[in-house]
């Protein structure tokens, strides 16, 4: 009897030692770092628009667009420097009949044509002097000034490494001081974005002030267009949750 229980208490221990010890519960510690730089911006684009009208034809409007657009299209294409990724291209082109209402009627007003030019452009410095130049010309409108980075994937690259590195070193402290130990990586969550104030062009304010009939050459001299584009702050950010024991 005595050896059968033995042997039965022999089998038990050998089916304990045969199970999987239990591993320690795991946690985990969730921290966010960033990091940000403050850059110059070194690409602009901007959209010159030439809007021409006339009552009696849609032809005559055609042609005097096509005349004017390339007076611009040509001045413009002599500024920009090709060789250092410049660029000139039409984005839009429309030519309808444009109409207004009265008395409930709608009622034909003119035909209208517009096209719109985008310039791409590293002379920063000299975005003024391009508009300038296309409003001398005919153009009706500058629109959408927008300043970038060339290469902003390079820059955001860096700072989401130095994030990461912040992040690491944050999950460590708090590890740390609460006896654990980071042993992995759950979830990485990176973001990257630019944080920039776009110019409002001073030609518009110049424009309006005119007076009726006044040229814009006649306040171009003393009233050109200045735009900067100012600073631009690059921002990385980075959620991240360690697993920890």
């Amino acid at each position: 009897m005595k050896k059968k229980n033995l042997f039965a208490i022999f089998l038990l221990l050998l089916f304990a030692l045969s199970l999987p010890a239990q591993a320690k519960p795991q946690g985990s510690i969730y921290v966010d770092a960033s990091s940000n730089l403050d850059l110059q911006p070194d690409v602009v684009e901007f959209n010159v628009i030439v809007t021409t009208k006339d009552r009696n034809s849609l032809e005559n409007a055609s042609i005097a667009n096509k005349e004017t657009s390339g007076k611009v299209y040509q001045a413009l294409n002599t500024m920009i420097d090709k060789t250092n990724g410049d660029y000139i291209k039409t984005i839009d082109y429309s030519a309808r009949p444009t109409y207004y209402y009265s008395n409930g009627k709608q009622i034909f007003d003119r035909f209208e044509v517009t096209n719109t030019i985008t310039v791409h452009t590293k002379k920063i410095t000299e975005v003024g002097t391009f508009i300038d130049k296309a409003l001398n010309l005919g153009a009706t409108n500058i629109g959408n000034i927008d300043f970038k980075l060339e290469d902003q994937n390079t820059y955001c690259n860096e700072l989401l490494s130095v994030a990461t590195q912040k992040a690491k070193a944050k999950a460590e402290t708090v590890a740390q001081a609460s006896g654990q130990k980071i042993i992995g990586i759950k979830e990485l969550r990176t973001s990257c974005n630019v944080n920039s104030l776009s110019p409002y062009p001073r030609y518009m304010n110049a424009k309006m002030s005119m007076s009726a009939g006044a040229a814009y050459d006649s306040v171009a001299e003393s009233a050109s267009t200045v735009v900067s584009g100012g600073s631009m702050k690059l921002y990385a950010t980075v959620n991240a949750e360690f697993y920890a024991k």
